[in-house]
């Protein structure tokens, strides 16, 4: 059986793959469903896939199988090494699956290297690889606006422009494993903007600054950025459900010295390293796993000054006393979270089909609440006996 390139792609004609639902992936995925592709998925827990069935999805039970009966395999995946294993070194990989004529576009923020690597295995077997990272976060994906960073070969990049284009903005950046690199030059500049963004909200508020007015005053000019659009509110909201985590923003900055490294080339980034041990700072205070936002987090430890005020810190204690009764009214969650790790920022609650995020932090989101409860009691207007029930309603929380 041979795949349709160079014939168009149409929803009718071509069939889809797709490996990696995650916060990104699924979005993603859903959108390739809702513009009428026929889709195929495979996931390690088949349970996390339900929602996507629940629109037409079909499930595959390996990667290799999921290839073999698609023309287009889709991979948003969360490091390297998870690549390497799916697509490249095992037995039921993408590869070993893919038909005479098959593509496989990578997703997933990875390896310059290895993205090179895909690709001369995939010709040898007269298939076709483009590695095309992705940057726009949660929103980007959910509003199909992502910005998508192709490299390979320019025929096969403008023959995906229809499925690119349900996704976002599809742009040719060169041969392969340019793409990659393409991501990795757009993580150092987001990282660098977002330790500005975090400094500059730190300082306005230790400023006296009101810092919504101070976002509204400087968005107009030459600080306004994306990032501030994306990220400014959340901040302030202490909203930090991911649209990329953390933990990954170390790894995309440490692949930049990676690549220099392993070319020979003399290239000093000097605010990369920086952006990186500031991440690094957020993966070792338990906030792997929460969205690049939470830099701010580090900031203020930092500072010994928190952003989030004392009204702010007694709603945001109370209203965890209604998420058990929320959480047990969705009893088909797909996300690995449970009743014992509730997080009033898990997204079973708020946008289970959207977002869904790992909870195993939460012990330590709650300590770091309770700090900031601390620091700033001295500030509330509450007679000595409320002061009391709201720290112990927030260590029973803890606890729980």
């Amino acid at each position: 059986m041979k795949t349709p390139y160079p014939k168009p792609i149409t929803p009718a004609e071509t069939r889809i793959g797709w490996i990696g639902i995650g916060v990104m992936g699924s979005v993603m995925a859903s959108r390739l469903l809702s513009a009428g592709y026929s889709l195929t998925i495979y996931a390690r827990s088949p349970s996390k896939s339900l929602h996507l069935q629940s629109q037409g999805a079909h499930l595959a039970d390996s990667p290799s199988s999921l290839a073999n009966s698609t023309d287009v395999v889709f991979t948003m995946l969360g490091h390297p090494s998870d690549v390497r294993q799916i697509v490249l070194e095992n037995p039921t990989s993408v590869l070993a699956g893919l038909n005479p004529g098959g593509v496989v576009v990578d997703h997933t923020s990875s390896h310059p290297t290895l993205a090179k690597r895909i690709f001369t295995a995939a010709r040898e077997k007269g298939c076709w690889a483009v590695d095309a990272p992705v940057s726009g976060g949660d929103i980007g994906a959910r509003d199909g606006k992502l910005a998508i960073l192709a490299g390979g070969d320019s025929d096969v990049v403008k023959w995906l422009s229809p499925l690119f284009d349900v996704l976002g903005r599809g742009t040719y950046v060169g041969g392969a494993g340019l793409g990659q690199s393409c991501k990795i030059a757009n993580q150092i500049t987001v990282g660098a903007n977002l330790v500005g963004l975090s400094e500059g909200l730190v300082f306005a508020e230790r400023a006296g600054l009101d810092v919504r007015k101070f976002l509204e005053a400087v968005r107009g000019g030459a600080a306004g950025s994306m990032v501030m659009e994306l990220f400014g509110e959340r901040m302030i909201e202490r909203d930090f459900r991911p649209g990329g985590f953390a933990e990954y923003m170390v790894k995309d900055l440490g692949m930049g010295v990676d690549v220099v490294e392993e070319e020979g080339d003399v290239v000093v980034l000097p605010g990369a390293a920086l952006c990186k041990q500031l991440f690094s700072g957020m993966v070792a205070n338990g906030d792997g796993k929460l969205g690049t936002q939470g830099l701010v987090t580090v900031i203020e430890r930092i500072n010994g000054k928190m952003l989030l005020q004392h009204h702010e810190l007694e709603e945001d204690i109370m209203t965890e006393k209604n998420v058990e009764e929320q959480y047990l009214a969705l009893n088909n969650c797909d996300f690995e979270c449970s009743v014992k790790s509730l997080d009033i920022h898990c997204d079973c609650v708020y946008d289970k089909l959207n977002h869904g995020t790992n909870c195993s932090s939460i012990v330590t989101r709650k300590a770091n609440q309770i700090s900031k409860l601390l620091l700033e009691m001295s500030k509330l207007d509450k007679r000595p006996e409320e002061l009391c029930e709201m720290l112990f309603d927030a260590t029973c929380w803890t606890a729980y």
